[in-house]
């Protein structure tokens, strides 16, 4: 008999960029009830959607198609690290949020199945992997997704640390806990806890699984506290670019934020940084202006900074920038010489030419530009002109 259950996360109408390791999969079970649990290793605001669907992940990426999905919605209120959830998939219920089918056909084979949960990329559709189980009785992931029994090890993630391929093909498993009650330690201490194949129990009996299928210890998971605690971060468009916000409730030993952008949600480069402010306020507000966003979809990160050198990421936003006049956005700004930049004007904006700042021309090549500052000159065709500052490291 083989079995294969993965776990992935994705986010639908909340926007939030999930990472590989922020929920570990708890337990499992096809005798009776179809039931799934799994153990948030971090905060969970308030909101966010889930999709969990038995479709198998394909060697070339992405899932094999025919399964159902079932989304779980986090309470308004928010969960915190060290909250297990389990799934009833056979009646659609929860033991906390609320569960909801997007697509039939979620039904787990008692010949072999899959869970995957898995958030979807805003902008690009792609889907990304955050944790996967397999339990068969060859201990490793299949060569590709061929039928609904079967499997890759999902993109991005490593078995043993963000995955667990079981040495066991029984129908129901669980999370040992090791004989400890309540297990106490950070997000890395239990991926490696939870994802050792050593630790499960597995059975061909429903009995083996506890009482409504929770694993039989608690989750004391400390994260540290973060060094600044973000309270809001938003980014607004107007007409000559985006005005990113935020707020921080406390800060400690936070030395400044660098401001990252993205095309594609996967490639971030610096286009700023702001200092923190030094004040007695529990709750301080920044804001950054972007003056050459993307024309569409744009999206924004902070990097936080400490005095140490040490660095945490905010979430993502994305903001849609969408001018209505004339409107030029040159990226990267500032550039390296010779590297590729992207020019996004109004269609009716013509490039008439390039000064620097001594009034000196130069030609319309802007990848062949010594290091310096440059003006570029545009006209449109009502003889109006718009200039942008171009900065050549």
């Amino acid at each position: 008999m083989k079995k294969s259950i993965l776990l992935f996360l994705s986010f639908i109408s909340t926007f939030k960029a999930f990472s590989v390791g922020e929920i570990a999969f708890t337990s499992y079970q096809t005798d009776g009830f179809d039931q799934f649990s799994f153990v948030l290793l971090v905060d969970f605001p308030g909101n966010y959607e889930l999709n969990f669907t038995d479709s198998g992940w394909l060697a070339a990426g992405g899932f094999r198609n025919g399964e159902g999905v079932l989304r779980w919605t986090v309470p308004g209120s928010g969960l915190s690290a060290g909250t297990n959830v389990i799934v009833n998939a056979t009646l659609n219920t929860v033991s906390i949020g609320s569960i909801s089918e997007i697509d039939a056909g979620f039904d787990l084979s008692a010949s072999g199945d899959q869970i995957i949960a898995y958030f979807v990329q805003n902008g690009t559709g792609n889907h990304i992997p955050i944790a996967a189980v397999d339990f068969n009785a060859t201990s490793t992931w299949d060569a590709d997704a061929v039928d609904a029994s079967t499997t890759a090890l999902p993109s991005g993630l490593t078995d043993g640390t963000t995955a667990v391929a079981l040495t066991s093909s029984n129908d129901n498993g669980v999370f040992g806990c090791d004989g400890v009650a309540v297990p106490s330690g950070n997000q890395s201490y239990f991926l490696s806890f939870i994802n050792g194949s050593g630790n499960w129990i597995t059975s061909n009996s429903a009995i083996t699984v506890p009482v409504n299928g929770l694993p039989p210890c608690l989750f004391n998971v400390t994260n540290p506290a973060l060094p600044v605690n973000l309270v809001d971060f938003k980014g607004t468009d107007f007409q000559s670019g985006v005005l990113l916000q935020w707020i921080t409730a406390s800060e400690t030993n936070h030395n400044l934020f660098e401001i990252q952008k993205s095309r594609n949600m996967t490639t971030f480069e610096s286009i700023g940084r702001v200092q923190n402010i030094e004040s007695d306020n529990i709750q301080k507000t920044y804001q950054f202006t972007d003056s050459n966003p993307l024309l569409g979809l744009n999206y924004y990160r902070l990097k936080q900074i400490d005095l140490d050198g040490t660095f945490e990421f905010s979430k993502i936003i994305q903001v849609n920038f969408k001018p209505d006049d004339l409107f030029v956005s040159i990226y990267p700004n500032p550039l390296v010489k010779g590297q590729k930049v992207t020019v996004r004007k109004s269609n009716e904006l013509l490039l008439k030419g390039i000064v620097n700042n001594t009034g000196r021309e130069f030609s319309n090549d802007l990848e062949d530009l010594d290091p310096g500052l440059y003006i570029l000159i545009f006209e449109s065709e009502t003889g109006s002109f718009i200039s942008k500052r171009l900065i050549v490291h």
